[in-house]
Order: C-alpha cells, then structure tokens, then sequence
C-alpha cells in the first residue's frame, strides 16, 4: 500500500508544509486578499502566466523522461517539487535579471554543479524526526528573516553576527549529524538512490535552462520591439528592419535589453535589414568601445594605487575614492541647497542635515562615509570635506545664499568657512583641477 512516506521524507514534508502557509494567510487576511486576488489574475490572465506554464510542463516532462530511465522514482517527489518551488521558480521569476547579468544562466548552472548545492543534497540524505523537523526548520527560518532585515540595517549589526552564527553553527550540526548517520548506515545504503539524489538538480537544471532562456528571449525582443515602435512614431517597424536588429544582436539577452540610444532610432526607422544591422553594429562597437575606456580606467586606478605624485597633466596619480567623495559632496551640496529656503522657517543652512541623509552608500562611499561637516552659527555658511583613500582631501560649501558654492582640494583639511583668503575657490578650473569628472569604471 502507497503511502505518504513513499513520496516525502520527515523534512520534505516539513519544508513543504510551511511553504503552504503563505497562500492561506494570504487568504486568512482580508486586506491581502485584493493583492492576492490582483496578483492571481494577472499572473493567469498574462504572458507571464503562459510562460510559466510551459515552463512547469517542460519540468514535468523531464521528470517522466527520466522515470521512464530510471533515473526518477517516487522517492523523489518531495526533491523534485522543493527544487522547483524553491530553485525554479525563484529562477523563473527573476529572468528580468537576465538582461543585466551577463553569465545569468551560466552563473546558476555553476551553482548548481558547486560544493554548497552538493553539500545541500548530502544533508537532506538523512532526516530528523518530524516533529524535530518542524521546530528546526521553524526556528531557522525565523533566524534568517531576523539576519535578513539586519544586514540592511546599520542599527541592527550585532543582531547580524548573531544569526550569521546561528547560522553557520547549525548548517555546522546538521552536516556533522548527516556524516555520522550516513557512515552508520553506510553497508545498508541504497546507492543507486543516494546517486539519484545527487544528479537530481543537475538534470532538473540542464532540462530548465534552455527554455528559461527561450522564454528571457521572448520576453527580450517583446519589450525591445515596444521600445522601437515609440522611437518610430508609435508604428511598428519595417518587418526588414526587425529582422536586421534580431540577426545582428544574435540572441544576447544582454545587447537586447541594453540596446538604447540614438542608434535605436536609426534602426527602428531603417527601410532595409542591411541599414538595421549596421546602426545595430554601430552600437555594439560603441558599447565595446565604452566597455574598453571603463577597462582601461579601473586598470589606472589599480596601478597606481598607493603611487605618489603626479600624472602628465599635473593630476594625482592615486585616484582612489576621487569619484565617490566628489560626488557625495556635490550631492550634500545640493541638499543644502534645498534646504535653505524652506516654507515657513527662516533662510539658513541646516545644522543636522549630514545626519538627515545618513550614510553614503549609493554614492560609493563605505560605512562610515568619513565626511565632515560644519555649519556657521547663523546658518549663512557651511562646508564639509572628505579625506580620500590616498590621503587627498575635497571640501565643498558655500559662504552666502543659494547658489554660492565653493570648492577646496589639497593635502590638508580647509582651515575654516569657504573664503579666497583661506585657499577655496568658487571655480573649478583652473584652480581646482581635481574635480573634474572622473573616467567612468
């Protein structure tokens, strides 16, 4: 007689149990039933939908593929349905990054063939008992949701070392508990199934791939075809043009969805496929060649890391943090600036402000950014400076009203608020040849 245990083990059932628990509090909870109910048609109603379909049935069918090689057995249903809940359809849904990453498919095949997947299917080879299961995987998964809002939260670092150690301590246990099971049952192992286990995700992978990326091809071209009707007076383009552009960007989902510019416009509008490949080509050169100016100037910086001196053109040879620090200080400037006039309050600079705009990452600057800043007393003048990797300092500020602003560079902080008597300048160049834009990386 067919039971349960024939097609889940302890921890799949577990696994999969808690994953059920999302959808019905997703229904248990009125005011997410709209955004469940919105999320349901759309997904049904779309291409999405319709693409997901094909993509579960292509997984079905290689499932019975290798049922019918032996190399699927009901054992594996727990695995099989687990990897594409938590593997495929993770895969599927983030194929909009397909586009950006340039070895997207190549980086999860990779994965899949890594230490840590092998090191995932050998501890899932020996189970706890389900009421163990139920209670680990619970108490783990609350751990990491409380590692995953820490670690975007500066505030909550030591909360984030803690669950990381939680963490590592339990993957720790639970693989030496698989090891010593697994070598007590070693004469007793069916290894034709331990093997099966093993190839399981690689096959699944290999067999997901290739319509995964058929399906990132579709969506691709659909998007970019929209894109050239706007750039075509909203007609759809010469069926010769669209074939040019199809034939020259040869299936890179990275081209496709980065193709933009003026040369978009040349294509969209192109008459014959030959014009449509050449203002394809065209920008692929220019992109190669922008690729080769950002190459070369992250090999600048790297050589010349820790060099002291000048360059040819009297500008610092170590370059390091130039780019972030200038523009974190323009954009602190910029607050200030908007800042200054504010409805209802009086025209001065704010105090707090650098603690308002917290911390500089998205302008490339590390935790902590570094950057000081002062404000005069009545509120009428400010600056800030920054010292670099390389030692060299920017300062920025300004001395009076929206739009002053002022500009220091040296080895040394500025000795006090942005006057020419102390060594700012309100011009960029000459003076200030070091702040001129940096060559992008």
């Amino acid at each position: 007689m067919t039971t349960l245990s024939d097609y889940l083990n302890n921890r799949e059932f577990a696994a999969l149990a808690y994953m059920t628990l999302l959808p019905i509090a997703g229904v248990a909870i009125k005011s997410a039933r709209p955004l469940l109910g919105s999320f349901l048609r759309l997904f049904l109603l779309s291409r999405v939908g319709l693409a997901f379909a094909i993509y579960f049935f292509t997984t079905a069918a290689a499932i019975y593929g290798m049922s019918l090689l032996g190399l699927w057995t009901k054992s594996l249903t727990g695995s099989s349905v687990l990897w594409f809940l938590s593997v495929g359809v993770v895969w599927f849904f983030n194929l909009t990054e397909a586009g950006k990453e340039p070895n997207f498919f190549k980086q999860r095949l990779i994965a899949t063939l890594g230490v840590s997947a092998a090191l995932e299917v050998f501890v899932g080879l020996v189970v706890l008992p389900l009421w163990a299961e139920f209670a680990v995987q619970g108490l783990l998964g609350l751990v990491v949701l409380v590692n995953s809002v820490a670690m975007v939260d500066s505030a909550l670092r030591s909360a984030a070392r803690l669950t990381a150690w939680i963490l590592t301590l339990a993957g720790i246990s639970l693989f030496l508990y698989t090891l010593i099971e697994f070598a007590r049952a070693w004469r007793t192992q069916n290894w034709f199934d331990v093997l099966n286990q093993f190839l399981l995700p690689v096959w699944l992978t290999a067999a997901g791939i290739p319509v995964l990326f058929l399906i990132a091809l579709g969506m691709g071209y659909g998007s970019l075809f929209k894109h050239l009707s706007f750039w075509n007076d909203w007609r759809r383009p010469r069926l010769r043009a669209l074939m040019g552009i199809v034939v020259e960007l040869r299936g890179a989902l990275t081209h496709i969805s980065q193709f933009r510019g003026p040369s978009v416009s040349t294509a969209a509008r192109a008459v014959t496929l030959k014009a449509a490949r050449q203002a394809v080509a065209e920008w692929k050169e220019s992109r190669a060649d922008d690729a080769s100016r950002r190459a070369e100037a992250r090999r600048r910086l790297e050589e010349n890391a820790g060099v002291a001196g000048k360059d040819d053109q009297g500008l610092q040879l170590d370059r390091r943090e130039f780019d972030s620090t200038k523009s974190a200080l323009r954009w602190l400037a910029t607050c200030h600036m908007g800042w200054y006039r504010r409805e209802g309050e009086r025209d001065a600079y704010r105090m707090d402000l650098l603690t308002i705009l917290g911390d500089f990452a998205q302008r490339g600057l590390p935790e902590p950014h570094g950057i000081v800043t002062k404000v005069r007393k009545d509120g009428q003048a400010w600056y800030a400076h920054r010292t670099t990797a390389s030692g060299f300092v920017f300062g920025i500020g300004a001395n009076g009203p929206p739009p002053s602003l002022w500009y220091w560079q040296g080895h040394r902080p500025p000795p006090g608020f942005p006057s020419k008597r102390s060594g700012w300048s309100p011009d960029l160049e000459p003076p200030n040849p070091e702040w001129k834009e940096e060559d992008p990386v």
